[in-house]
């Protein structure tokens, strides 16, 4: 990989040629066909590559001194006095230097103050799903080595930015690409890769409720329906209730008359706690959450107490049909929260802009795959000036944009980084894409197509 990354500022290894007003933002060239990369999980999950958990504190080796031995001579009292004088000061020479940990090299240690590493985290997106594989209920889970555990609630009608396709909810990105493009719009959402994609249909609901038929659920709201003859019937009555098993992929599909897609949340809420609870006492005694996502959520089980349940900060948009946008001011603290190591490191939340500058279609989805694990959020989709952009070049227009430029790059694997000496506001970095990038992708450009069509 031929990374230009010099260590004389951006003058080295970007160059200030892109030019913004040039590129065609008010053009969209729709995605036609959506290729995902072949991503590492089965239907169930994914295997992560994540390290195993465990208390991280990293302290300084102790660098005790034995005491200087008192030399005795017939010199008097002044070289002991000084002796003792230094000695109370804690400054000790005798045997310093082979005492110095080997790690520091030779160098005295500035500080013994125990340095707090990020903690690790586990991920894991769990999407239920209907008959039509259409999404139903979403969350996103996380446990950390440290024992927080945390689970968020999002409304599939939520609007993001399908890779691809443009704003569009949750539920129309599973109608347009599977669970595969659902999944990779909540990641890029949140830039965050998840170590394992949990899809439960009908059937495995039942299963995950069978060992404890029926559960016992404390239901918040009365969930009703309205009959043929415009009455109501209820359904689920508010309270505890004893679910059966084969009623509980019901229990959450369903959306109550009068009821909203966030109260609808906290049902989700009372069903996963009740489920954690119950099977936190029969767990399997070694769990591997890394490896296993059954083992997954016998973590999140064993940690039923202590897990923190929330909804994602959304905002109502008005119209006929309910959807919900995201408040995007409080999208950092939630990434963190799932995430803690993105705290260190100053590995924030990048806006990117993708122009397709060779005009083939289907780039939004794999380009997201591959720079969402480097906190990069494709944000907006449009065309480049023309289509004859051989070298992909990764745009940035302020110097503290210029490290998510090189992280982009080196995710894409290919191109050059650039510096815009006019900046805009509305994203950090801009991606136009080559044909370097398209052939790295293995997607056919223009031509290509063109001489297999011949």
């Amino acid at each position: 990989m031929n990374r230009r990354d010099g260590a004389n500022g951006p003058a080295d290894d970007c160059v200030a040629v892109f030019d913004q007003d040039n590129s065609d933002e008010g053009g969209f060239l729709a995605d036609v066909e959506v290729r995902l990369p072949r991503r590492r999980r089965t239907e169930r999950a994914r295997v992560p590559q994540s390290g195993p958990l465990g208390n991280t504190i990293a302290t300084p080796a102790s660098t005790r001194m034995a005491p200087a031995q008192r030399a005795q001579t017939g010199r008097g009292l002044l070289l002991p006095l000084m002796v003792l004088t230094l000695s109370a000061l804690g400054i000790v020479w005798f045997g310093y230097d082979r005492l110095i940990p080997a790690a520091l090299n030779g160098q005295v240690p500035t500080s013994t103050a125990p340095t707090v590493l990020p903690s690790a985290s586990t991920t894991a997106l769990i999407m239920q799903i209907d008959g039509s594989g259409s999404p139903v209920s979403l969350a996103a889970a996380s446990l950390t080595d440290d024992g927080d555990s945390s689970m968020v609630f999002m409304p599939v009608s939520m609007l993001v930015e399908v890779p691809g396709f443009g704003l569009d909810t949750i539920v129309a990105a599973g109608e347009y690409g599977g669970v595969d493009l659902a999944a990779l719009a909540v990641e890029n959402l949140l830039t965050i890769d998840f170590d394992h994609t949990i899809v439960l249909t009908s059937a495995d609901m039942t299963e995950l409720v069978r060992s404890f038929d029926p559960l016992l659920v404390e239901n918040p709201r009365r969930l009703d329906e309205a009959t043929v003859r415009d009455r109501v019937r209820v359904v689920y009555p508010s309270g505890a209730i004893l679910l059966p098993a084969s009623d509980s992929a019901d229990f959450l599909e369903r959306q109550a008359l009068n009821e909203t897609g966030l109260q609808r949340l906290v049902r989700h809420q009372e069903f996963w706690t009740a489920l954690f609870a119950a099977r936190s006492e029969v767990v399997v005694e070694l769990r591997d959450i890394d490896a296993d996502a059954e083992h997954f959520l016998d973590e999140l089980s064993v940690r039923s107490e202590q897990i923190e349940y929330r909804i994602i900060d959304v905002d109502v948009i008005a119209g006929e049909d309910e959807f919900f946008g995201v408040n995007r001011d409080s999208l950092d603290e939630l990434i963190i929260r799932l995430d803690p190591a993105r705290a260190f490191g100053g590995l924030v939340r990048t806006r990117v802009q993708l122009l397709n500058g060779v005009g083939v279609p289907g780039l939004g989805a794999p380009i997201a795959s591959l720079v969402n694990g480097v906190a990069a959020s494709i944000e907006l989709v449009g065309n480049a000036a023309n289509f004859d952009h051989e070298v992909t070049q990764v745009v940035f227009y302020r110097d503290e944009q210029r490290e998510a430029a090189l992280r982009i790059r080196g995710a894409l694997g290919v191109g050059e980084v650039v510096k815009q000496l006019d900046a805009i506001d509305v994203v950090d970095v801009t991606i136009v894409v080559g044909a370097d990038l398209v052939a790295t992708l293995g997607i056919l450009t223009q031509d290509a197509v063109a001489v297999v069509t011949e």
